[in-house]
């Protein structure tokens, strides 16, 4: 492999179709629809660069990657499927091994502890960790926006849900941000203002984009 590169398929006339390691450090894009093959192409290559000593991060949000630590067994239920694939693609002298496998775990409970701020992870992350649905993501979005926009959280009411207060947004200053928050919020609910209510409010008026 180390010779040939990566291989990653065939073409329509046959010719195998490989990942040149000294051109490897290139940016490159993977699409299709869905089933058409995308998550096992970035298999391949991770496997191929493991195989070769490069090591590689992978961000495996729904955990499609996982398996990549474990071999596969000729007595699995897609053993048929994979050996009629390989014998179609021309790929011979094929073995089921495993790789290895760092797991990182931002609750640092199955895997190595990732030391990270809330806006570094973003909404996107955060909404499938908490379990968001549309709505909810949304907003988490609108907050982590404008609060990346003045650099300030957004403590208070949540607009539309009154009986609902949230704070949003407190990048690498939660231990300050966390007390003003504990004091905005609990002002609000004992029906007073604190004088920097409007400053950090949900609602306050947007920066410009």
């Amino acid at each position: 492999m180390a010779q040939e590169g990566i291989f990653i398929g065939t073409a329509a006339g046959g010719a195998r179709q490989c990942i040149n390691l000294k051109r490897a450090n290139r940016h490159g894009l993977i699409a299709g629809a869905t089933g058409t093959g995308k998550t096992v192409t970035l298999q391949g290559i991770v496997e191929g660069f493991s195989a070769n000593g490069v090591p590689c991060f992978v961000a495996d949000v729904k955990g499609d990657l996982s398996g990549m630590a474990m071999a596969g067994s000729p007595q699995g239920k897609i053993h048929e499927i994979f050996a009629a694939r390989a014998a179609e693609i021309g790929q011979q002298g094929w073995v089921y091994k495993d790789n290895p496998a760092q797991f990182w775990d931002l609750f640092g409970e199955q895997g190595h502890p990732i030391r990270t701020t809330v806006s570094e992870m973003g909404p996107l992350m955060l909404s499938r960790l908490m379990d968001l649905n549309e709505v909810q993501e949304g907003v988490l979005a609108i907050a982590f926006h404008v609060a990346d926009k003045d650099g300030l959280p957004l403590i208070g009411e949540v607009p539309g849900y009154p009986r609902i207060h949230a704070a949003y947004g407190y990048g690498g200053n939660g231990i300050t941000f966390s007390f003003l928050a504990s004091r905005l919020i609990g002002a609000m609910i004992a029906g007073r203002r604190e004088p920097w209510h409007d400053d950090l409010a949900i609602d306050r008026p947007r920066p410009a984009i």
